[in-house]
């Protein structure tokens, strides 16, 4: 046999004659190797080796076999006349051994040899010897990178034979497909399905797995696997908002339907929302910076008082898409007064004057210029009301107001008055702007209490004592003044003090005028009282 190796198993001497050996061989040899089907084909042989060529003796073979462990033997039995030299006592038993799924193999290579002969023995001798097979290239492994769905994959094949080719195939899910057949390249670029996506819906990654199946030809030598991860990206749902003037009365002042009014206008809010890549859509949020909210895909907010709103959409996935929206918001200040003051000109007058501050929006709405008219009416105390009159105010930039305005002359100050006023503009009723005032009953000139003397209104004071001078004379003014020594004074007291009261009327019948006279002397006050230009006597209090 060519090649293979010979293995000394035995040596031995028979008792015919003296330095008389005889060498057993066991020869081993790896005839062909069957990749497709993972075996190789092995052959075995014995052999003796006799020292000499001078000797010729006849041995009988009986029981002898060769094999290999686990797989089988070759039993041989004859009768040979060996002489010196090498004799084949078998030729050309062979084996198929299969390997392991790695490919390796390791054997047990077993033999026995009997012979008997009348010239001498060397009896049965038997044994066993291992020996390792050459590895026959078996399955390729697979490695595989990670991606985002819809972009290229690389799938790397670790390929143990030149020869083999390879059929990848992929899982996800439950889905599953063929990326190459049979292909001999050991990296494959791999084009991601966009219908994985349908495989998570509700999550951003999910993981698969990668099947190489190896060719030997047409022979199946092996499957191996890897696994990769798939994640979802550029998935975030796509979102439009409309966000429009749903009250009429304020988008018929601004002339469009894209502009707000603040605290007026009807913001309605409509979400397009669609999600994508196999998702759905979870929730939606609207919000209005002046604290308004909603959870719906469509909402309105009443009077809003911002033109600013966040819209957030989330998908099934866990994905938002968040719109910061800007609308124009018209600036509106509040129709309002800020201080309304109605008062006598004084205790006694029957002249009421009016004072009054407010807020006003002074602007264009942009289609229509704002307008402001403000009004006022009286009565008397739970009596029936005027018609209003109109007010001319002054209006700066952001106010109006008026000052000391006289709403009339004939107030008498011996009855009460009840006073509204009211403003209005394109967007405020008077009902609204209401302000009430009282105009209280006026205050007598003076009232007089026990241990009292009270004055109301203004008076003057003489900065010099009237000395000597006739009290009955006093008529013209009120003052106050010094009395020394004065005539017609109660009691003809020479020092005290006097207050003077005059009022002149259209009619000089109506002449009235009043005295008090603090005496100096006893504390006591007197009073007189000037009746159709006569005085009437002093009271004392």
């Amino acid at each position: 046999m060519n090649g293979g190796t010979a293995v000394l198993v035995k040596s031995g001497r028979s008792n015919y004659g003296s330095g008389f050996n005889i060498n057993l061989y066991v020869y081993h040899k790896q005839v062909y190797q069957d990749i497709a089907n993972n075996y190789t084909r092995v052959g075995l042989g014995m052999y003796v080796q006799t020292p000499g060529t001078n000797y010729t003796i006849a041995w009988t073979d009986f029981g002898s076999y060769i094999g290999i462990s686990g797989v089988g033997t070759n039993n041989f039995s004859a009768g040979v006349n060996y002489q010196g030299g090498t004799i084949w006592l078998i030729t050309n038993q062979e084996f198929n051994v299969y390997h392991n799924s790695d490919g390796t193999r390791w054997i047990d290579i077993i033999w026995s040899w009997g012979v008997n002969s009348s010239w001498g023995q060397f009896v049965k001798p038997s044994g066993s010897f291992g020996t390792g097979l050459n590895r026959i290239p078996r399955t390729s492994s697979v490695s595989c990178t990670d991606f985002n769905i819809g972009s290229a994959a690389t799938i790397n094949i670790n390929r143990n034979s030149s020869s083999f080719t390879h059929t990848l195939t992929y899982s996800f899910g439950n889905q599953s497909g063929t990326i190459a057949n049979k292909t001999g390249a050991t990296s494959v670029g791999w084009q991601t399905p966009t219908s994985l996506f349908s495989q998570i819906p509700n999550t951003t990654s999910g993981w698969g797995t990668i099947t190489c199946y190896t060719y030997s030809g047409d022979t199946l030598i092996g499957t191996s696997t890897c696994r990769f991860n798939a994640y979802v990206v550029n998935s975030n749902p796509s979102v439009s908002v409309s966000i429009v003037d749903a009250n009429a009365k304020t988008k018929n002042l601004t002339g469009n339907e894209n502009k707000l009014v603040k605290y007026y206008s009807n913001a309605k809010i409509t979400i397009n929302a669609t999600a994508l890549n196999s998702s759905s859509i979870k929730s939606y949020s609207i919000k209005c910076d002046d604290g308004k909210n909603s959870t719906s895909s469509s909402a309105t907010f009443n009077k809003v008082e911002s033109g600013k709103f966040t819209i957030v959409v989330t998908d099934s996935r866990g994905l938002s898409t968040t719109l910061n929206v800007s609308k124009t918001l018209i600036d509106y200040i509040k129709l309002a007064f800020t201080d309304v003051k109605v008062k006598r000109e004084s205790s006694t007058s029957s002249k009421v004057y009016l004072t009054y501050t407010g807020q006003y929006f002074s602007k264009s709405f942009g289609e229509l210029l704002n307008t402001l008219l403000v009004r006022y009416r009286t009565r008397i105390k739970d009596g029936t009301w005027s018609a209003y009159k109109e007010l001319n105010p002054t209006i700066n930039d952001k106010t109006f107001s008026q000052s000391n305005f006289l709403i009339g002359s004939d107030f008498s100050y011996h009855n009460n008055y009840e006073f509204e006023i009211v403003a209005s503009d394109k967007l405020i009723s008077d009902s609204e702007t209401l302000i009430k005032r009282d105009i209280k009953m006026g205050e007598g000139l003076f009232e007089i209490r026990k241990e009292l003397f009270g004055i109301h209104g203004t008076f003057e004071s003489d900065s010099k004592p009237l000395t000597q001078k006739d009290l009955n004379s006093c008529i013209s003014r009120t003052y106050f003044a010094t009395c020394i020594k004065c005539h017609n004074t109660p009691n003809n007291s020479e020092f005290g003090y006097l207050l003077n009261i005059s009022r002149n009327g259209t009619d000089e019948r109506e002449l009235y005028n009043k005295q008090f006279f603090f005496d100096g002397t006893s504390n006591d006050i007197y009073v007189r009282t000037m009746n159709n230009k006569s005085w009437l006597n002093w009271i004392k209090v």
